[in-house]
Parts: structure tokens; sequence; C-alpha cells
């Protein structure tokens, strides 16, 4: 394996641990900043991403 196949792995392996870790890191900020008492769990886990796409597809898009 040379070292740009590494490079492209380490890079896929970064995306997909953001993807994993992101939404526990929202929800540790939300407990941080306003005290929500929001478990760990996968469905808050999930309820994140949900929103987080909604989120995206909502206010990404350009008006006009």
């Amino acid at each position: 394996m040379d070292l740009r196949t590494k490079g492209l792995w380490l890079f896929g392996l970064l995306i997909a641990g953001l993807v994993v870790i992101g939404p526990f890191l929202i929800i540790w900020a939300l407990n941080t900043l306003f005290q929500t008492g929001l478990d760990y769990t996968f469905w808050n886990w999930l309820a994140v991403i949900v929103l987080s796409a909604w989120i995206q597809t909502r206010f990404g898009q350009t008006r006009g």
C-alpha cells in the first residue's frame, strides 16, 4: 500500500468517525449550553442526524 492509498483510507476513516461522533457532540453541546438533560442514546443520535439533514435541506437552498 503506497502513501497515497493510506492517506485516502485515513481521510475516509476520519469522515466516517465525524459522521458517527458528530451527533453526540451536538447533544453534548446542547446539554452543556441549555442543561437539556438529553441522554446519549441511539434514538437521540438518529434524531440529531434527521434534524441536521432537515436543516441543511431547508436552509441550504437558494431562493429564486
